[in-house]
């Protein structure tokens, strides 16, 4: 599940509980960023990449495109800790 929402780490946190991958935002986010995001990740999830694999570079791509916001999306496993660039 990806909450591509300003401030929805904590959302994910309540919610990978229940699911086995969440990708909320630490912070806010602009729509530049949000947008390279998600274009990125669900390519790769099209591609039959891994959801950490599509988080690894939808983040690389925001950094591509010149947007300081690729640590802002963070990626919360079930029984796990975060992963994070």
């Amino acid at each position: 599940m990806v909450l591509n929402a300003c401030y929805s780490e904590r959302q994910a946190e309540a919610i990978v509980k229940h699911i086995p991958h969440v990708i909320g935002m630490k912070k806010a986010i602009g729509d530049a960023a949000a947008i390279e995001f998600a274009v990125a990740f669900y390519d790769a999830l099209g591609a039959g990449k891994s959801i950490e694999f599509a988080y690894k570079l939808a983040c690389n791509a925001i950094q591509w495109a010149g947007i300081p916001e690729h640590l802002t999306p963070v990626l919360k496993l079930k029984n796990s800790s975060i992963i994070n660039k």
